[in-house]
């Protein structure tokens, strides 16, 4: 019988395809920590004022597998938003409210 590979605090890296959004991550992935937690890993490459390139990366919960791609979206901290029938998130202003600040 094969021996159980232990990936804990382990990850993985995958080239993203940005298409025509340059905020999107350069690299994204999985990593699973202590107790078996999996969390998303996303890294984009940087440049120091020195010209030195480095990868600065977030890990996040992971998006649940359940929602449909119409009603993705991220809100604050990666918390997910639904898409209202005015066609804003959750936590978009709308024409005629005032702004809090």
């Amino acid at each position: 019988m094969a021996e159980q590979y232990d990936n804990t605090n382990s990850f993985a890296l995958f080239k993203n395809d940005k298409g025509d959004n340059e905020s999107r991550p350069d690299y994204t992935g999985n990593v699973t920590l202590e107790g078996g937690k999996e969390m998303r890993m996303a890294c984009w490459i940087r440049e120091s004022k020195s010209g030195l390139k480095f990868l600065s990366g977030r890990l996040s919960e992971p998006m649940p597998k359940d929602l449909d791609a119409p009603n993705r979206g991220t809100g604050p901290r990666g918390t997910a938003t639904k898409v209202s029938e005015n066609g804003y998130g959750d936590n978009a202003s709308v024409e005629g409210q005032d702004v809090p600040f």
